[in-house]
């Protein structure tokens, strides 16, 4: 079937582009290679912190409860959101200087890797490009507004000095380094401090002063925080900059401010609490004491009154709800500083508070019903020993919160500080090398497809003679050798080889070899011995087949004569290293003699008839009738008569001599000439009364079912066609 994939066929196109293939892999290893050691190494640095349960702190057991009051255990995922946060990142940008941006000058591409692999102090070179060991430190940079972003360059000098340009490169003045430059630019201030600079004059370096909410959000898109397992209470903290030594410093810092503003938090909570309370001390107290001069003055009046057990019971039971209504009021209050009354939280407490005050209206129904002195003597009580209790609460709660405002641990800590890597995470070497090369295969494989789905050359002689009609005689196959021979030629400027003579054995020589036996049979009914081969263009071949075909005719022990019918760029002299003088042009024009223009080559039985000198007029000397007389003579000397003839698309010469020939071949290059190409070369000849009696596909590729080699020749007829070299 037609849809069928052919695996030999594209096996066979792989090979043939193999050469194709490994280019492109060479390429595609050169361009990882060189990415590789000119991209900048990307570091990672992690640490970790824990979040801790206030329980689980080291104070003691009634200032756990008290911490539990004000402290919320916050989730992992809003633990996260603090460490990403502008208020923790922003103070260690402020802390660390990381809104100023100082930046060498390198030479485009390659100059940062070279730089980077420098080792020493600053190195020699040329232009404003730094080249390794140059040093700067920028203590303060201050901007206007609308420079924000905006890049200024500073340039070098001698002796600690240096120039500073504006974004505009507009000069702003020169400085010192350890001196403070300042100038009102525009709407603002410009101020910079440079604290340290090591660099040969006229190297430049680039000052950035970034808006502190872009630098926040470039530190945040490096900054990676994630909790380690599920409910663990453990942060993991990961960085990645290009400056190894920074990346572990700034993420230190991090960490570090992530635990201060938590202890500030914790601290900023007991002090707000603290203040509540100094607020209710003073109150509380004047409580107590009008309590106390209460009870005292009617103890003075009524003296001492026995209030049995009942009462004593129902005094504890009357202090315990006020002591603890108290007590939920006091942290409803707290709550409310922070939350809404409709909070959980608070709701929580009113319904608490609704739950005492039912107890306690019960406990004064009971009092009532006891004696008038016996009630007096249990409220004077009752609320003496509740103003005790609340003010010694308060009092013991407010000495807590001095010990947890002056402490300084949080509910969090640092378990790992970041340490500095032992190598970069990026680039991947191994990897990018490894992906480089798949990408390089793939591209070559892709390429080697499409280029011969665009070939619309002809490859199959079945298709050929389906649709010419005409048989194909034989399928050349392209011969290494002759391509080696030709290159050769080319390079020393020395004769063509012919490959029959020069080894036997080829593949295209076997092949000319059944051409010949074809031809024996296919010329039984031929008018004369004469055999003309042409081309449909320029490059299909048609000169090494017919010096070949006459090499291979003659071994089989005939006289051969090769013409050189090309008389317009034909080259069979060159195959026996001798001029075209002297050959079928002055012979027609009577000038020599036929003895005198043959030439007799070191191939035993085969002689030459070369082109002669290149004629204004080919196609009128070829209608010539000495031209007619000349063929007649030599097929009456020669066993075979073998013409080679320009390409018919490219001149009319091969029609006008095939009128002549008993047998005319149609060469075409495998893969390369179109079948619509082959159709019109022979219709063309036929228009002229040449029937073409047989077909060579030249150049077949016999590593693969489909593939083409060309021979790329490289001159040009005097009409359309061009050349592609001399081997034609």
């Amino acid at each position: 079937m037609e849809d069928e994939v052919d695996l030999r066929a594209v096996l066979g196109t792989l090979i043939s582009a193999r050469w194709l293939i490994a280019g492109c892999s060479a390429v595609a290893l050169l361009i990882g290679a060189a990415y590789v050691w000119t991209a900048t190494p990307i570091y990672q640095v992690d640490a970790s912190v824990q979040v801790e349960d206030s329980k689980g702190s080291a104070l003691g057991a009634s200032v756990k409860d008290l911490d539990g009051l004000f402290d919320v255990k916050s989730q992992a995922i809003t633990e996260i959101e603090l460490l990403r946060s502008r208020m923790v990142l922003g103070r260690v940008i402020d802390q660390l200087g990381l809104d100023i941006v100082v930046e060498p000058r390198y030479f485009p591409i390659i100059g940062e890797a070279i730089a980077r692999r420098h080792v020493g102090s600053a190195s020699e070179g040329y232009g404003p490009y730094a080249w390794g060991g140059e040093r700067i430190k920028v203590s303060r940079l201050s901007v206007p507004a609308n420079w924000e972003g905006a890049p200024l360059t500073l340039v070098t000098g001698n002796s600690g000095t240096y120039e500073l340009k504006g974004p505009a490169d507009q000069l702003l003045g020169r400085g010192r380094v350890g001196e403070e430059f300042v100038q009102v630019e525009g709407q603002g201030l410009l101020g910079v401090f440079v604290r340290e600079l090591n660099a040969r004059p006229g190297v430049e370096f680039s000052l950035t002063k970034l808006p502190k909410l872009r630098a926040i959000a470039g530190m945040q898109e490096s900054l990676s925080v994630s909790e380690k397992g599920r409910q663990s209470g453990i942060i993991s903290l990961m960085l990645q900059g290009a400056d190894a030594s920074q990346a572990v410093t700034i993420l230190n810092a991090i960490a570090n401010q992530y635990v201060r503003q938590n202890v500030e938090r914790k601290t900023a909570e007991a002090e707000q609490t603290l203040k509540y309370l100094d607020q209710q001390l003073p109150e509380t107290k004047s409580q107590l004491e009008s309590a106390e001069v209460r009870y005292n003055e009617y103890r003075s009046r009524q003296g001492t009154v026995d209030v049995g057990k009942e009462g004593e019971l129902l005094l504890q039971q009357s202090v315990a709800a006020e002591t603890g209504l108290v007590s939920l009021q006091q942290k409803r209050k707290e709550l409310l500083e922070r939350f809404t009354p409709e909070h959980p939280s608070v709701k929580a407490l009113d319904n608490q508070i609704g739950i005492i005050q039912t107890e306690r209206g019960r406990f004064a129904g009971k009092i009532d019903t006891l004696p008038q002195t016996q009630q007096e003597v249990l409220r004077l009580t009752r609320d003496l020993q509740v103003s005790q209790e609340i003010y010694t609460g308060l009092l013991n709660n407010a000495q807590q919160l001095k010990v947890v405002r002056g402490g300084t641990v949080g509910n969090v800590r640092i378990i790992d500080y970041a340490e500095r890597p032992l190598s970069p995470v990026q680039p991947r070497k191994s990897l990018v090398m490894f992906m480089a090369l798949l990408i390089g295969l793939m591209v070559g494989v892709v390429s080697a497809v499409v280029r011969q789905m665009l070939r619309s050359g002809l490859k199959d002689p079945k298709q050929i003679e389906a649709r010419t009609g005409i048989s194909v005689f034989a399928t050349i196959p392209y011969s290494k050798l002759q391509a080696e021979l030709t290159k050769r030629s080319a390079r020393t400027g020395g004769k063509l080889t012919v490959l029959a003579y020069e080894d036997n054995q080829d593949l295209a020589v076997e092949s000319l070899r059944s051409l010949r036996t074809t031809l024996h049979f296919a010329s039984l009914d031929a008018a004369n011995n004469r055999l003309l081969v042409t081309g449909s263009a320029p490059g299909v071949g048609k000169s090494f087949v017919s010096v070949n075909l006459a090499a291979v005719l003659v071994a089989s022990g005939e006289r051969v004569l090769v013409i050189d019918g090309d008389m317009r760029r034909g080259h069979l002299n060159e195959f026996f290293g001798r001029s075209r003088e002297f050959g079928l042009s002055e012979v027609i024009a009577g000038v020599i003699s036929l003895d005198e223009a043959i030439y007799k080559t070191p191939i035993a039985g085969l002689d030459l008839l070369a082109t002669g000198a290149i004629p204004p007029n080919p196609s009128e000397l070829l209608l010539h009738p000495s031209f007619a007389k000349l063929l007649d003579q030599v097929s009456s000397l020669y066993d075979h008569v073998v013409i080679d003839c320009p390409p018919i698309m490219a001149v009319t010469d091969a029609a006008i001599i095939g009128r002549h020939v008993g047998t005319s071949l149609l060469a075409a290059r495998f893969a390369v000439t179109p079948m619509a190409e082959l159709e019109t070369a022979i219709a063309r000849l036929r228009q002229a009364g040449v029937a073409v009696n047989g077909i060579l596909l030249n150049g077949v590729d016999d590593s693969a079912s489909y593939g083409g080699y060309g021979y790329g020749y490289g001159y040009k007829y005097a009409y359309s066609y061009a050349y592609r070299s001399k081997a034609d």
